[in-house]
């Protein structure tokens, strides 16, 4: 199983179709990928390296889903996840990446971000009819807090959980027609589906702008759960294994005390 970077302007096209899995061989690749997150999260732990990993999406792609697994695989002590919606009352005075700094994390950790700074362009694209010229220049912005971060030893995981119009409208009628599920297809969503088009492009434009060797998007398929939760919890662990490289080659002689995990081939 592989995700694709972004590498072509059709951006949704490239990604890899998910695959089913059955439930015996999805739970035993879950329990195999669950202990090489955990070996690579305390080898990381030793590294003066850290990672973000920023979860996007089209709304009903189980972003919030994928956050909460996440948190469930890895070990909590080492790991900081943050939402970014509307901005809370101490960070509208200040710079308007004062609170993405804020969220990063610290030597050795793991920050989860919601959405981060790539939600607001998206929405003001659509609904304040922002042009290409100034997600452009907005992404300028992001492009250098991204190498900033970069450069003081920050692996950056960019994940878009992308589904189609129509599977999306197949998710948010299931989730609104279950009982358990109803509250999670919300009035926005639906509003959202009805713009489907709008924001397929504006985040094709920010993708597109924002996309980089250093730090690449990866488009993947949401459509089947499992697929994509493999998917990313992969990219994740792949994240955290080049930290580590990064350290060693940084610095070789603390080569002996940190190990990097194996990786069972599946």
């Amino acid at each position: 199983m592989k995700c694709e970077m972004v590498t072509q302007e059709d951006v949704f096209h490239s990604m890899e179709s998910a695959e089913k899995i059955g439930r015996k061989a999805y739970d035993e690749l879950i329990t195999n990928l669950r202990a090489d997150l955990l070996m690579a999260q305390r080898a990381l732990n030793e590294t003066s390296q850290s990672v973000v990993i920023t979860i996007g999406g089209v709304d009903g792609a189980g972003k919030g889903e994928v956050i909460q697994i996440l948190n469930e695989w890895l070990d909590p002590r080492g790991l900081d996840t943050h939402s970014f919606w509307d901005m809370a009352a101490n960070a509208t005075d200040r710079p308007y990446q004062w609170r993405y700094w804020q969220s990063l994390p610290s030597r050795g950790r793991i920050a989860i971000w919601f959405g981060g700074m790539y939600t607001d362009p998206i929405d003001k694209y659509v609904h304040e009819k922002r042009g290409t010229e100034w997600v452009s220049e907005i992404s300028k912005d992001i492009r250098f807090f991204e190498n900033m971060v970069l450069k003081d030893g920050t692996i950056q995981v960019k994940i878009w959980m992308h589904l189609t119009k129509g599977a999306q409208h197949r998710r948010l009628k299931d989730l609104y027609e279950n009982p358990q599920e109803h509250w999670r297809a919300m009035s926005d969503d639906w509003k959202h589906h009805d713009l489907y088009e709008q924001f397929s492009e504006a985040a094709e434009q920010l993708i597109l702008f924002t996309r980089s060797r250093e730090a690449p998007w990866h488009i993947v398929d949401a459509s089947i759960k499992e697929w994509r939760n493999l998917t990313v919890g992969r990219l994740l662990h792949d994240a955290m294994i080049q930290a580590i490289k990064l350290e060693k080659s940084a610095r070789p002689e603390k080569k002996a005390q940190i190990t990097i995990p194996k990786v069972e081939k599946n």
